[in-house]
């Protein structure tokens, strides 16, 4: 688990700036590189679940998203992590609302998309609240853009079930990442819970 937030939309409250969520990881220069076999544009680290709690409308505040921009390596926005030196020179595409779609949905329905996606809730132009949950999830060698370990510590993760445990991270990717001294060994995280 990335994060998980509760966001609620006011009555009156204003659009959310086209963003991606991949501010938390560093731009990588990975292979193969543009123009070389097997070559796929902006590594995809992550996905969102965001589950709508309410209807999800135009006037409410449904999510503005713009499908294939996760693809893309010259998004331009404020929130992008800083870019290595040639990704900097690629940068050019500036997003705008008119390419973007809503994503109007049902309570109770969710709308999954890769991190990387620019989106942004709309403005609320109504009497009512809308409120989602958002759920991202990322591969356990990326730092969490929330730091469970705190707002989760071992007494209280220990009363959770193994695989809630696991995804907050108290668990090994590998053999080694994600150790944690137990009784004076390096060890597995799910050891230190069981004490």
């Amino acid at each position: 688990l990335h994060i998980g937030m509760f966001r609620r939309l006011c009555p009156g409250e204003g659009m959310q700036p086209l963003h991606q969520d991949r501010h938390s990881v560093p731009a990588m220069e990975l292979k193969p590189a543009r123009g070389e076999p097997g070559y796929f544009p902006g590594a995809q680290w992550g996905v969102a679940a965001l589950w709508a709690l309410s209807d999800c409308t135009a006037q409410n505040g449904a999510t503005r998203l713009i499908p294939g921009s996760h693809l893309r390596s010259d998004v331009n926005l404020d929130m992008t992590l800083k870019r290595t030196e040639a990704q900097e020179q690629e940068v050019g595409w500036t997003p705008s609302e008119e390419d973007c779609i809503l994503a109007t949905m049902p309570r109770g329905s969710v709308l999954l998309y890769p991190s990387a996606t620019v989106h942004g809730a709309s403005a609320n132009q109504t009497e009512s609240v809308r409120d989602v949950c958002l759920f991202a999830y990322s591969p356990a060698w990326v730092r969490q853009e929330e730091n469970l370990f705190l707002t989760t510590p071992p007494k209280v993760a220990a009363k959770l079930p193994q695989v809630v445990q696991e995804l907050l991270g108290y668990s090994l990717h590998g053999q080694v990442l994600g150790m944690v001294d137990v009784n004076g060994d390096m060890g597995d995280p799910q050891d230190l819970l069981k004490e």
